[in-house]
């Protein structure tokens, strides 16, 4: 733990996978990776991706007995775009709406980021297939992104 309590991550217990190549090839990739790791020992599973469904398939059908969580970096992505697409003239109004939805972000509370674009989606009809797509990323993966290891510093993506 640091000084204000948050878990560090032990750069030397880290390994990285990766390939071109399909999901399930991918996926018996990072199932071979695991075992190789110790997963069989290990009381506490995660699995940390970016919150495509492809991913989350994945973790489910390699890891059922883990803790899916999507990554801090890759939501808060997600509404950087969007506050891009609603507030492109406006820097400080974008970053003003991304600050408010971020805090809402760690404090796990997805369902108002939910219920935030749903209003967003009646002031800018124009974008409504654009909005549909964040709130099906956001309302799929609102248990992943209220996980309380979520909350915590920036995970770094496990898987993806």
């Amino acid at each position: 733990m640091d000084a204000e309590g948050y878990p560090v991550r032990d750069d030397d217990s880290t390994t990285y996978v990766g390939a071109i190549e399909g999901c399930e090839e991918f996926g018996r990739r990072l199932d071979a990776e695991a075992w190789r790791r110790g997963r069989a020992r290990a009381d506490k599973k995660a699995a940390v991706g970016d919150g495509s469904e492809w991913i989350g398939n994945q973790a489910a059908l390699r890891f059922p007995d883990a803790t899916f969580i999507v990554d801090k970096y890759h939501s808060r992505e997600h509404l950087w775009i969007w506050a891009g697409k609603v507030y492109a003239q406006d820097e400080a109004a974008r970053e003003r709406w991304v600050m408010v939805e971020q805090d809402k972000l760690d404090e796990g509370k997805i369902e108002e980021i939910v219920a935030t674009l749903r209003c967003l989606e009646a002031a800018h009809s124009g974008l409504a297939e654009d909005i549909e797509k964040e709130v099906h990323y956001f309302d799929s993966n609102k248990t992943a992104c209220a996980t309380p290891s979520f909350a915590s510093r920036d995970c770094l993506s496990a898987l993806g």
